[in-house]
């Protein structure tokens, strides 16, 4: 009689984590494509990506409603809903310049000295999510359309905290995002293996995005020009 060899046994899992890896959720890489009213701040691109201690990745669900002609109800899709928000988290330079780049943002959102709603296509930006192997490759790509910041989280001073770092959260909406899943794990779906594109190395010793920051000081467009190209077939 043939012994069925469960899933779950020791032998099978760490067989399969040897095959395939893991992904950690340490490396990573958050940049934005700024809206027309901030186009004057891409210089400080670099210290945003460098200080984003922690970032969500969006999700999204489908929404049903229940139809029934005879017997148990089927739930039948209608729509497809966005995860609504995006939490980032950024370390705080010592002149808070995190802080007050995103409440100029804001303000471009709804004016803090009229209150006044700002046009919709010009605050509204882009945030690329990259997520690294740990060879540096790039893994995935969350692509999050028409971002802006919702919230500004407020800071906590404490006099018990003198050996801490202050840190500021965000709350960023948006309408969509689109995946791009750059290590494929079934090549035989499209022919064969799709080489793996990666983040420019530093000589050799690991993540070297100082390259592409050279890129974001000049401009939206030496940022996202692979992005771009990466993406262009999504719509």
């Amino acid at each position: 009689m043939t012994q069925f060899q469960g899933s779950s046994k020791v032998e099978n899992i760490v067989s399969n984590i040897l095959d395939n890896g893991i992904i950690s959720p340490s490396r990573y890489v958050a940049e934005f494509a700024l809206p027309k009213s901030l186009i004057n701040e891409y210089p400080k691109m670099p210290n945003l990506m460098i200080r984003c201690s922690s970032v969500t990745i969006p999700g999204r669900n489908v929404s049903t409603v229940g139809y029934r002609i005879y017997g148990p109800a089927r739930q039948m899709p209608y729509e497809i809903l966005y995860g609504g928000e995006i939490s980032i988290t950024y370390i705080l330079s010592r002149d808070l310049g995190e802080r007050a780049f995103f409440e100029k943002w804001m303000n471009s959102v709804v004016s803090n000295e009229n209150y006044k709603l700002g046009f919709y296509d010009n605050y509204v930006g882009t945030l690329a999510i990259h997520v690294l192997d740990k060879s540096d490759q790039l893994a995935y790509t969350s692509l999050v359309e028409e971002v802006f910041p919702k919230t500004v989280g407020d800071l906590v001073l404490a006099n018990d905290k003198e050996n801490d770092y202050m840190t500021q959260e965000i709350t960023l909406g948006f309408r969509k995002y689109t995946s791009q899943y750059l290590i494929r794990q079934f090549p035989e779906f499209n022919g064969g293996e799709t080489p793996k594109p990666s983040i420019p190395k530093n000589n050799g010793n690991g993540l070297g995005i100082g390259s592409i920051f050279g890129g974001i000081r000049q401009g939206a467009q030496g940022i996202f020009g692979g992005i771009t190209n990466v993406f262009s077939a999504r719509t």
